[in-house]
């Protein structure tokens, strides 16, 4: 059992000074339920974008030793440390404020990392003009903003044998395959000219022919929770007359279709993470407002989910991801 405090949903009953923060959605408690939980307990978990702090905190309290909590909001902070004590798990749980990874040390690292980040396209102008966003809603232009950071930074803070569980909406949810490598090319700079699909051909020694680093699900929700372009933007727009503003700003980035659903990534746990952690990647480095007294209680040995003597496999930098539409 948990007892969490954040904010009511929208509209909310009275004035607020501060941007909100995430209300206990359906999308939170449905990653409470299906996050990859690793068997046996992990010493440390990443909550990446923890609102009220929901996902880390269900962490520490069923699989992990150490929990470590990121949100870019001061509420969300504050709320998070509250619910870590109303649960008598302050001892285990640190609350950090910063952008994704930027409140991190450059060479931390993950067993599981789990994320509800911002998904909502915003149209800017509009977005702008009516301010109904919040900060824990606004997934940029594309609305794939706050996920493609979250994605990038998985080499250098998740350890191989790691998990990603993050939950969102999908903007063309068919086309994520291509998406994810792209993501993860572009966190390893010069690695790699192009992401090569798997060979038909012969074995041999090229790219293609190697074990991808990545296994990636897409779990997309079928049953009445995928939308077309027009059903999206009659969805999100705030009053009629907005709806022609949100089928233009989708037509423009793209947009066809959005589902609500999951995205899953395992690491491959023979890969060497050494090379990563000198790598340039987005969010790497520390928050320069962060407490340094929020390190006391932290788990130091974050890279223990890989062991050390394990023989190193040599894989391919793209994932081999799948695409699933559930109907229940």
């Amino acid at each position: 059992t948990l007892w969490l405090t954040t904010d009511w949903s929208p509209p909310h009953p009275v004035a607020l000074t501060e941007p909100p923060v995430m209300y206990i959605g359906a999308d939170s408690l449905a990653l409470v339920q299906h996050a990859l939980r690793p068997s046996p307990p992990v010493a440390s978990v990443l909550d990446l974008c923890c609102g009220s702090g929901i996902q880390g905190l269900a962490a520490a309290r069923l699989y992990a030793s150490h929990a470590t909590l990121v949100d870019l909001s001061p509420r969300a902070v504050r709320f998070s440390r509250f619910n870590a004590a109303l649960n008598s798990l302050a001892d285990r749980v640190t609350v950090l404020q910063g952008d994704l990874y930027s409140a991190l040390h450059d060479t931390e690292a993950f067993q599981v990392i789990t994320a509800n980040p911002p998904f909502v396209p915003c149209p800017p102008d509009l977005n702008r003009k009516a301010d109904r966003y919040a900060l824990f809603a606004d997934g940029g232009a594309s609305g794939e903003e706050i996920l493609q950071g979250i994605v990038q930074g998985l080499p250098r803070h998740l350890v191989p044998g790691g998990r990603l569980s993050l939950v969102s909406e999908l903007c063309n949810p068919d086309n994520f395959p291509s998406k994810v490598n792209s993501w993860l090319e572009k966190s390893i700079p010069g690695s790699l000219d192009r992401i090569e699909e798997p060979s038909s051909g012969p074995a041999g020694v090229g790219e293609s022919q190697r074990p991808p680093e990545w296994d990636c699900a897409v779990v997309c929700d079928g049953a009445g929770h995928t939308y077309s372009r027009a059903a999206y933007a009659s969805i999100r727009a705030g009053c009629p007359g907005e709806v022609e503003g949100w089928s233009g700003h989708l037509a423009q980035m793209g947009i066809d279709e959005v589902a609500r659903g999951f995205l899953f990534l395992h690491r491959s746990p023979g890969v060497d993470r050494a090379a990563d952690t000198t790598r340039d990647s987005p969010g790497a480095g520390r928050d320069p407002g962060r407490d340094p007294g929020q390190d006391s209680g932290r788990d130091s040995g974050r890279d223990s989910g890989h062991d050390s003597g394990q023989q190193d496999v040599v894989t391919s930098r793209r994932a081999d991801v799948r695409v699933c539409r559930a109907d229940g």
